[in-house]
């Protein structure tokens, strides 16, 4: 497993997509770099349906100007949830 693919991947799919965190390419063509590097073999279907999601939700903001953050605007309900599961942030 690399580690970096993974990061990169989970950045794309849950935070953001910014030509820097891309590389300087476009979603498609930065997926299948990732998929070449270190191929994903299996993935829960919420964990998928959730990154499509925030994706979705950034190509809305991204074609009204706004640059959105899918993890920062999820922090809050995350934190709720980690605090009311026995978790505490450090």
């Amino acid at each position: 497993m690399d580690y970096d693919v993974l990061l990169r991947t989970a950045l794309c799919f849950y935070d953001r997509d910014d030509p820097d965190s891309l590389g300087g390419k476009n979603v498609q063509l930065f997926l299948e770099d990732m998929n070449a590097k270190d191929p994903v073999v299996e993935a829960a279907e919420p964990y998928i349906l959730a990154g499509r999601m925030g994706m979705m939700l950034r190509g809305l903001a991204y074609s009204l100007g706004i640059a959105v953050s899918t993890a920062e605007m999820w922090r809050p309900e995350a934190e709720a949830f980690l605090r009311a599961n026995g978790e505490q942030r450090p």
